[in-house]
């Protein structure tokens, strides 16, 4: 069996959680024994009250002090270990040297309220990530990343070849995300150019997803500079020239509309202008909402694919075992301590 120490460093560096959802039960170990604390502090205060503690080692001589702790810290370090099991923690067994060829591909995405405008159904950004996902479903060994963007933008996904992923961070994308609103195409582009490998071979593209309104910042210059570098912008506009009222959410549902300083409803519309200089200006193209992800996708397909080499690991080896069987030997001890005190300690008198 292997020892802890490397199976950790070793899933660190080449391994993986097979199940992560399992990690995030991870909290309630911690909130458990908060509650217990809590729960022997006032039981010990309320029998103070009533009897005084040397009594309470006469009445009740065989009263284990510290046992009851030690029973439930072994009992929720056999279920931290559980959980963990069933997260099954996997290291590669096998290293595969690949060659692929392809692009990279950075998805910057308008995350900023008006995106739940409902102009398209069934809205801005629930069409935007349905748009984003046929495109990644198309793209082959292209390197793709993600940028979420309002105010302000953060990388969501860094370049992957792991579609699967690309897609289950996608769903995890709402308006939320961003604290400070707007719309910072450009500094969506920085962060994109910022991201993409410095020694890499590979031809680089950027597409930015947004409904170009408000936005604040010199887009147009960080375009320019992406084209010197030799990296096409696309732009695709999510909304309509008509537009929509710009919906207050709470849990899902909307609860009105966002109103301006004189209460009139603020009505957001899709800057499509704006979108189809931009791509113009970083050699690109631009798509409007009802254009298909195929057309996008043979865009891309157009820019020439570099190779590049990839070290993969498969036939991935299980550690579950290990955690499972430490899990449950701390549970047996948990539920073998008894609660009163052991014989040999009841003969000392302390």
């Amino acid at each position: 069996m292997m020892n802890g120490t490397y199976i950790l460093s070793a899933v660190i560096d080449i391994g993986r959680v097979q199940y992560p959802f399992f990690l995030y039960t991870l909290w309630l170990v911690p909130l458990f024994i908060i509650l217990f604390i809590v729960y022997k502090i006032r039981k010990n205060k309320a029998l103070e009250k009533l009897v005084s503690k040397k009594l309470q080692n006469l009445i009740v001589p065989d009263q284990a002090k510290y046992k009851p702790g030690i029973k439930f810290f072994c009992f929720m370090i056999g279920i931290t270990l559980l959980i963990i099991a069933c997260a099954n923690l996997q290291t590669g067994g096998k290293k595969v040297e690949s060659t692929t060829s392809g692009i990279d591909i950075m998805l910057c995405l308008d995350v900023s309220n008006s995106m739940n405008a409902q102009d398209i159904q069934p809205n801005r950004l629930d069409r935007a990530k349905l748009y984003i996902s046929s495109l990644i479903e198309q793209l082959g060994s292209d390197r793709v990343g993600i940028i979420v963007f309002a105010g302000d933008a953060f990388v969501q996904l860094p370049l992957t070849t792991d579609h699967a992923a690309a897609k289950m961070f996608l769903n995890t994308i709402n308006t939320d995300l961003m604290p400070v609103q707007g719309t910072a195409i450009g500094r969506a582009i920085e962060l994109s150019m910022e991201s993409f490998p410095k020694e890499s071979k590979r031809n680089q593209s950027i597409v930015v997803i947004t409904d170009g309104e408000n936005h604040e910042d010199n887009a147009e210059e960080a375009a320019k500079t992406a084209k010197d570098k030799n990296i096409k912008i696309y732009t695709v506009g999510m909304g309509s020239d008509k537009g929509a009222p710009i919906p207050i959410l709470q849990n899902g549902q909307i609860t009105g509309y966002r109103k301006d300083a004189e209460g009139k409803t603020v009505t957001t519309r899709l800057n499509e202008q704006m979108l189809f200089d931009l791509a113009a200006i970083g050699g690109g193209k631009y798509f409007n909402a009802y254009s298909t992800s195929e057309d996008l996708c043979k865009e891309l397909n157009g820019i020439k694919k570099s190779e590049s080499r990839s070290v993969e690991y498969t036939d991935y080896d299980d550690h579950f075992q290990e955690f499972l069987l430490l899990g449950l030997i701390f549970i047996v001890i948990a539920l073998s301590l008894p609660d009163k005190k052991w014989k040999w300690l009841r003969q000392l008198n302390f």
